[in-house]
């Protein structure tokens, strides 16, 4: 396993941490169905194409954001994940 997308209770309990911040790239998010499969299948479709982890954490986080931008849970396209990188409200 190259990849796990704990939620953020999750990952808090894991490392015993209620106290840092988590710094979103969306703060202001309509409906977050989708998130996590959002950032979890970009992410790994980023490491099949050989990016470093890094890398695909970021572009995972993007397509999360890009996702509780809007209602419902759709799919996120490659157009959505550039908007998102040049900084444009889709």
């Amino acid at each position: 396993m190259a990849l796990i997308t704990p939620t953020e209770r999750e990952a808090r309990l894991a490392m015993r941490d209620f106290e840092s911040g988590l710094p979103a790239l969306n703060i202001a998010p309509k409906d977050p169905a989708g998130a996590g499969d959002s950032l979890f299948t970009s992410a790994s479709m980023a490491l099949c194409a050989g990016v470093d982890i890094w890398r695909a954490s970021y572009l995972g986080a993007l397509a999360a954001a890009c996702q509780v931008r809007r209602v419902g849970n759709l799919p996120v396209t490659a157009a959505d994940i550039q908007a998102e990188i040049d900084g444009g409200e889709m």
